[in-house]
């Protein structure tokens, strides 16, 4: 004989992605997938159980008295049994629903945004006073004595591409006299590296870029 159990019309739930919501219940060769596999397989699976318990229980009553005592004894019939399950089969649905309800509630399905670009902040005019000195100081005769004065004494022009700084410094010439010369850069920012425009010492310009 077949057992109910293996019948195809023995509703089956497995997981799909998420706990308790995500189901699927095969009914007569066909799959429910979702909502609908819940909702068919809370009714069905309490119907079930009442048939097989009936059956079982009638079963193994029939192999321990083969000849009942009271033939005439009534027997609950298959609509009270499939009635049972149907009211056991409301509570496991209402039990499913509220545990997918709460699990919903504290389970974060909400897509991540990408990270904003990181934008570099403007350097201030100490750095970029810092910048410009070490560009003239490249250019001295005598670089190691070389005296700047404090950001206060020098010109900071900020473009819309680059920076032209403005001031002057001591340092010793050729013949190790100390003078004092007036210079200015001009430079922008490529990355974390700094590209050199202009470069002009005493009124002379040493460096300019090509192509400018």
């Amino acid at each position: 004989m077949e057992s109910l159990v293996d019948s195809p019309a023995w509703p089956k739930i497995v997981q799909h992605e998420k706990p308790v919501i995500r189901a699927c219940c095969t009914l007569s060769g066909e799959t429910l997938v979702g909502p609908q596999g819940l909702l068919v397989a809370g009714f069905l699976l309490p119907v079930h159980w009442e048939l097989l318990k009936n059956r079982t229980a009638h079963d193994m009553d029939t192999d321990t008295n083969p000849t009942p005592a009271n033939p005439e004894a009534p027997k609950p019939s298959v609509g009270k049994q499939i009635g049972s399950g149907l009211k056991v089969g409301l509570v496991i649905i209402f039990l499913l629903v509220m545990t997918g309800m709460v699990y919903d509630m504290f389970s974060d399905d909400t897509p991540k945004a990408d990270p904003a670009p990181v934008v570099a902040a403007a350097p201030t005019d100490g750095e970029i006073y810092i910048d410009a000195k070490a560009i003239i100081t490249k250019a001295l005769k005598a670089p190691s004595t070389a005296k700047f004065p404090s950001s206060s004494y020098a010109t900071i022009t900020r473009y819309s591409d680059g920076y032209k700084v403005s001031s002057y410094v001591d340092s010793q010439n050729g013949f190790g006299a100390m003078l004092r010369s007036d210079w200015s850069v001009v430079f922008t920012y490529v990355g974390d590296q700094v590209e050199v425009h202009q470069v002009v010492l005493d009124g002379d310009e040493l460096y300019r870029k090509a192509g400018e």
